[in-house]
């Protein structure tokens, strides 16, 4: 009942951004979910078709009581889409069972997806900014500890030294390791 219309995910951080993207998904459609209750479209996809993101968040599935529709990039088309599909809910009479989630690149404070995101109260914006060097041992920590594995404070260091700032490589990287 308190989640957004829509949560705009973006930053610096493409592996960041991908793993909230993936959180939200695990938390509002559950482990187990029909595949009808997802939908993902490309920014492509969008392209002349602004109310295809509506449409798709409107369109009930078969089983289930909600609905996902994940979209990837921040062109014009998305922000024509997100524009419309607001539009759509403030309009509407009842709140639709979907949420919609958009993938971005790191976006300024000026671009209108990020805009229209955070000025809605029906959207919200998640910045995803690169990870800090205690942030990064703090990952490399936890994702040994996942595995059972212990490093040292030396090891540490000129691991969390050489990896980049980004979360998805830095998983990547450290999955490489642990195998």
């Amino acid at each position: 009942d308190l989640a957004p219309a829509l949560a705009l995910v973006y930053g610096p951080d493409r592996g960041g951004v991908h793993e909230t993207a993936k959180a939200i998904k695990a938390a509002y459609l559950g482990k187990d979910f029909d595949p009808l209750q997802y939908v993902s479209l490309e920014e492509s996809a969008l392209t002349g078709q602004a109310g295809l993101l509506a449409d798709e968040a409107a369109a009930l599935p078969m089983f289930g009581d909600c609905k996902l529709v994940h979209v990837s990039g921040a062109n014009a088309a998305v922000v024509a889409a997100v524009k419309f599909y607001l539009a759509k809910l403030a309009d509407a009479s009842s709140a639709m069972a979907s949420m919609i989630i958009v993938e971005a690149d790191n976006l300024r404070p000026t671009s209108p997806l990020r805009k229209a995101a955070e000025s809605d109260k029906r959207a919200m914006a998640l910045p995803c900014y690169a990870l800090e060097a205690r942030d990064i041992s703090r990952l490399i920590r936890q994702t040994m500890e996942g595995e059972n594995y212990r490093i040292e404070a030396q090891a540490m260091d000129l691991l969390s030294a050489r990896l980049a700032t980004d979360r998805g490589i830095i998983k990547r990287e450290l999955e490489r390791l642990v195998l």
